[in-house]
């Protein structure tokens, strides 16, 4: 009976293993499987993968991480520069900066430049390594560090580049875990410029998404959203706080993402409802047990009359959450929305009423992110890989 067990019990476990390394596999380019794959290009190897416009030639380049280094390719998928951390890099963004009227101990920074601004962290292989934060000159890939902490959980939740107090310097904001639970927040503001009191100075508990934007009334706004509550089973929430408000958007579950921007229109809706308006939306319906009870749900919120208002746009059937948005604009000025959903890569589309239409164009499986670049008026979706980056172009809908 006792062998039995065991023989039992090891089909089981070589059953689970085998589920597992089935849903967890990353998908490679197969010419036969699809046609619109890519075999013929080999990238380097990645853990993270990031497209923007880093030299700001209105094409958009490709940035890879890989263990303690960062990459930059251009069009032409061409190795421009490699630059090497002090862990593996978390976040990305890019953004116009004086380093020396960010903090005294950067004078001899005093350029008004652009930056890729990087931050880098704890990661497979780096589970010691300091948070980072570094400003890396674009052409040269030769970095300047801003910032450096150790600590329990060195992982930045938000980094941005952005005029906080109206004074039309650029600052610099960003918000990091100072311990395993609770996050800080950190505003760096150009010339020791007076910063709103309206902003989170206070660590808080899994505050995992934030956004700075003017929401229409010239003043910047900050957006606080959480997973979780502040005790075990509680959802997530989110707090708007802003100049002589302070207030609670509705959430059905936890917030994951926020996005603030252009989203592609329908034809009929155009007319009507011009490409160019931005639309502040967010990613609700995270609970921890996600298998069983969330549901990715888009939501935007607008304020009409200082009114505040969520509307529901449409829920992706058999995904438990959006993980990311990505918007990839064209040399029109179009902007596309894509979203990295649990299950699928989405493009999303804006209707003049109703749900918005959400196209599907590839399953996805478990990854930590996706990128989508745009060459030659083709997008295409990059995955990282240990290996090789895979690099496959997207069908888009008509």
């Amino acid at each position: 009976m006792m062998k039995q067990l065991i023989l039992i019990s090891t089909l089981f476990v070589c059953l689970l293993a085998k589920q597992l390394v089935a849903q967890t596999e990353i998908p490679q380019a197969n010419p036969q499987a699809n046609p619109q794959a890519n075999p013929q290009v080999t990238l380097p190897p990645s853990d993270r993968v990031f497209s923007m416009d880093v030299d700001m030639d209105g094409k958009p380049e490709i940035l890879l991480a890989y263990q303690d280094q960062l990459s930059l390719l251009d069009q032409s998928l061409q190795l421009k520069w490699t630059v090497k951390g002090k862990g593996t890099a978390h976040i990305v963004t890019i953004g116009t900066l004086k380093p020396s009227s960010l903090h005294p101990s950067f004078q001899a920074f005093s350029q008004k430049s652009q930056y890729l601004v990087v931050a880098w962290g704890m990661g497979r292989g780096y589970l010691q390594a300091p948070l980072v934060i570094g400003l890396i000159d674009p052409k040269t890939g030769q970095m300047l560090e801003i910032f450096n902490q150790p600590g329990e959980r060195t992982q930045a939740v938000h980094l941005q580049v952005v005029d906080l107090n109206g004074d039309q310097e650029n600052d610099l904001a960003f918000a990091y875990f100072q311990d395993k639970y609770f996050v800080k927040t950190q505003h760096w503001i150009a010339n020791q410029a007076p910063i709103a009191n309206w902003f989170l100075n206070t660590p808080m508990r899994m505050a995992t998404t934030f956004l700075y934007a003017d929401l229409g009334d010239s003043v910047i706004s900050e957006l606080v959203g959480r997973v979780y509550g502040e005790e075990k089973g509680e959802f997530g929430d989110l707090e708007l706080r802003a100049k002589g408000r302070k207030k609670q958007i509705p959430l059905e579950k936890g917030l994951k993402q926020l996005y603030f921007g252009q989203v592609t229109h329908s034809a009929q809706n155009s007319a009507q409802n011009s490409s160019e308006r931005k639309h502040l939306l967010m990613s609700d319906g995270w609970v921890a047990n996600y298998g069983k009870k969330a549901k990715a749900t888009l939501k935007e919120i607008t304020f009409e009359n200082n009114r505040l208002q969520v509307e529901v746009l449409g829920e992706s059937v058999g995904e438990y959450t959006f993980f990311d948005f990505l918007p990839v604009t064209d040399t029109q000025g179009k902007t596309y929305l894509f979203l990295q959903g649990s299950h699928f890569l989405s493009l999303v589309v804006a209707q003049p009423s109703g749900d918005w239409t959400f196209h599907r164009l590839r399953p996805l499986t478990p990854t930590l992110n996706i990128a989508v670049f745009l060459k030659n008026g083709d997008f295409y979706l990059l995955f990282p890989d240990q290996t090789a980056t895979i690099i496959e172009k997207l069908q888009m809908p008509n």
